[in-house]
């Protein structure tokens, strides 16, 4: 998953086409095989190398919410956050997950 936040977007990610196919198959590229052993009820059991890889993009994304909380000021407006919210994860060599997907044109989800 690393490997998919560093790698260099291309217009078809941004413009929503397909990208859960590629983003999957990076994912699974970066730990180097799928997880297939699955508990009792069906749920999958991770990896210590996706487990890893799940804890570095939750460690970014508690680094950029983070700013963004500290940002949030009366009056604000919504395009204002939505411009940190695509700066920050950059500084990780992270992308935002929601800009792009299926279209969306923001980095964050907030209502205006």
């Amino acid at each position: 998953m690393i490997e998919y936040y560093t790698k260099p977007v291309n217009s078809r990610e941004i413009n929503g086409e397909g990208e859960m196919d590629e983003i999957k198959q990076r994912i699974l590229d970066a730990v180097g095989k799928k997880s297939t052993r699955r508990g009792k009820y069906g749920i999958i059991i991770k990896t210590d190398a996706e487990i890893a890889i799940m804890r570095e993009a939750g460690r970014i994304t508690a680094e950029v919410l983070k700013v963004l909380t500290s940002s949030v000021k009366a009056g604000m407006r919504t395009d204002e956050l939505d411009i940190i919210a695509e700066r920050e994860p950059k500084r990780f060599g992270a992308i935002p997950s929601f800009k792009g997907y299926h279209g969306y044109p923001a980095s964050v989800c907030c209502i205006g």
